[in-house]
């Protein structure tokens, strides 16, 4: 664009007379950039950074396209969700520890919601997917009952969507035990199988509702049964609830596996091969010197004994169960080194018993090893009777438990006492009825009396001391 001699730009012909200022105004900018861009000490020019806005019209295009996406993220309600609100369902271990149960105890946050339900393993209800149906029944009955509570729908949604997702895994209620525990809370979707019954109940406060699963904890005392037969040794592990299988390498596969007979030049030869003369050792012998149908087992015992030694007994303390022929059964006891052995034992021959119909039978000689750590307890509760650290009254023993006094507590199952606890001013409140805010009482002394390190024992009824609803015995 040419100047006049006063330095004016002349507008071009053919355009209107205010056109010339926009570019005129283009001009002069960049012209001051340049000068801008010369150092006043050195006359050098500055290097512009790469990544500078030198269009502003692409800056107000980005804050448009970003505006845009915002409106389309707001249309979708789901994904406003604060991430941590929504948690996938997620197994607790197979192996249930004191810790795994502190982890729930000692969980708070508000809307907290516990759900115990009890399944089937097998029959109709599994093919028509009884379970499933009724845990869907429970999520839209917490749906209801969050709504209540004043919860927004949205976030009882988010809440909720792991339950939802859980009910459309045919594979998941398929492969049920005798009870299902849900716990669910922002951030958190734990579920656990329960090996015993429990009765349908859902809860929902600030922490998870954890009795029922006291249960795993009474039960998880472990025994271990040897089933024995000419034609190999079987060992299983098992606990209160079941038993299973355990493979052990180089178990001999029966008699035949240790003592070998062969026939050579019309001539009967034996061969043995056992612990005594060293690994892998074979003995030769002719006609009469063949070892008798005793000598035989004996060896055979042998070498079960020291494989179970070796692979696994040497380290451990739990009782061990004895199953088989009783003419066996005496011989294993002479040569195994384990020193835990039952004295009862299991006579008779079990190849066409299932692994649940042996079980059942050796539950039943193992009732009083299970049954120990409770009765021991119950009779120290009333070896102390007489000296005051005993009590069963509710307003006595729930303080106890948040306090860190109780050394043993009882806890009636099924059984809800309803209220609240305030600890700092030593305040209990007890109601008849369940009241909005109310926790169970029972439940909270439980939790509390765990996380103090007592032990807790929730049983049934007629277990109870003094046929009280809680009983404690106190450290002081």
């Amino acid at each position: 664009m040419a100047k006049s001699r006063d330095g004016n730009f002349i507008p071009r012909k053919g355009k209107p007379s205010g056109a010339g200022k926009e570019e005129e105004l283009d001009t002069r900018k960049d012209v001051q950039q340049e000068l801008d861009d010369i150092d006043v000490n050195t006359g050098d020019a500055h290097i512009m950074h790469p990544n500078r806005n030198v269009d502003k019209k692409e800056e107000e295009t980005e804050l448009t396209e970003k505006q845009s996406e915002y409106s389309t993220y707001k249309q979708q309600p789901e994904t406003l969700q604060p991430p941590e609100k929504t948690a996938r369902p997620q197994a607790m271990p197979d192996i249930y520890s004191r810790n795994d149960l502190l982890d729930l105890a000692t969980h708070n946050s508000p809307y907290s919601i516990s759900i115990f339900l009890p399944t089937h393993r097998s029959g109709v209800e599994v093919n028509e997917l009884h379970d499933m149906i009724q845990f869907k029944n429970s999520l839209q009955q917490l749906q209801q009952e969050l709504q209540e509570k004043g919860l927004p729908m949205q976030e009882i949604e988010s809440l909720l969507m792991g339950g939802f997702d859980l009910t459309k895994d045919d594979e998941f209620w398929h492969n049920q035990q005798e009870s299902l525990a849900v716990f669910i809370a922002p951030g958190v979707f734990r579920y656990v199988l329960l090996p015993y019954k429990v009765n349908a109940f859902t809860y929902i406060h600030d922490t998870f509702y954890i009795s029922p699963l006291m249960g795993l904890l009474q039960g998880r005392d472990r025994f271990y049964l040897l089933y024995l037969t000419k034609s190999g040794a079987t060992l299983y592990e098992g606990d209160a609830w079941g038993m299973e299988e355990i493979p052990v390498p180089e178990m001999p596969r029966g008699i035949d596996d240790v003592v070998h007979f062969e026939e050579k030049d019309d001539q009967k030869l034996f061969r043995t091969g056992g612990r005594s003369a060293g690994e892998g050792a074979n003995f030769h012998g002719i006609g009469a010197g063949k070892p008798d149908e005793k000598e035989n087992i004996s060896m055979y015992m042998d070498e079960v004994d020291e494989t179970l030694w070796k692979k696994l007994l040497s380290t451990q303390t739990i009782p061990l169960l004895l199953a088989g022929v009783s003419y066996m059964i005496p011989l294993f006891r002479q040569r195994s080194r384990y020193r835990y052995i039952e004295e009862k034992h299991l006579a008779g021959n079990f190849d066409r018993e299932s692994t649940a119909g042996l079980y059942n039978k050796a539950r039943a000689l193992m009732q009083p090893y299970f049954e120990h750590p409770f009765n021991n307890s119950v009779d120290r509760y009333f070896n102390n009777t007489g000296n005051g650290l005993t009590s069963t009254i509710p307003a006595d023993v729930i303080p106890a438990c948040y306090y860190a006094r109780t050394e043993i507590l009882f806890v009636q199952k099924d059984a809800h006492l309803w209220g609240s606890f305030n600890e700092q001013d030593n305040q209990l409140t007890l109601n008849d009825e369940r009241q909005n805010d109310d926790a169970c009482m029972l439940n909270a002394a439980v939790s509390k009396a765990l996380q103090n390190g007592a032990t807790v024992f929730v049983t049934e009824k007629e277990n109870m001391p003094e046929g009280a609803v809680i009983a404690a015995l106190m450290r002081y």
